[in-house]
């Protein structure tokens, strides 16, 4: 379901599949940073980053103003994600998609009250450093 870019609302294998259909094999941004997440809590971490970048990349793509949706067309297919027709852009949910896999790429979590964090991040993507994070009244650098 990887389009390159995100992961697909159906899986290109699929009979129904439709890149440009909008719930039938198109890629959300923001269910895309959950699916990482998800991964990155169960292990996945390796994968988590492969996802997380693919965002990242398409983020960028889009002038940083990731649409709700863009097609589901496979990375190797235009070099580019495509634009959904009539996806709204910039998208509020879609927008904190980045956010979200930049959590999910630091392993950023509250335990025991105190926040850590257990970076698993893609060397293509450099170093990332954070500091002077808010959360609960504090800041810290974890």
């Amino acid at each position: 379901m990887f389009s390159g870019w995100g992961i697909r609302s159906m899986s290109a294998d699929d009979a129904g599949y439709n890149p440009l259909e909008y719930h039938n094999g198109t890629v959300w941004p923001h269910d895309t940073a959950i699916c990482a997440e998800g991964m990155r809590r169960y292990g996945f971490y390796d994968e988590a980053g492969v996802v997380c970048h693919a965002l990242l990349d398409a983020a960028e793509r889009f002038s940083s103003q990731l649409p709700e949706v863009f097609a589901g067309f496979p990375r190797d297919h235009s070099g580019v994600p495509v634009e959904y027709p009539a996806a709204l852009k910039p998208q509020s949910w879609a927008a904190g998609a980045p956010l979200l896999a930049l959590r999910t790429l630091l392993g950023l979590d509250v335990v025991d009250g105190k926040l850590r964090s257990r970076p698993h991040v893609p060397d293509a993507l450099g170093k990332l450093r954070l500091t002077n994070v808010g959360y609960r009244g504090r800041h810290e650098s974890p």
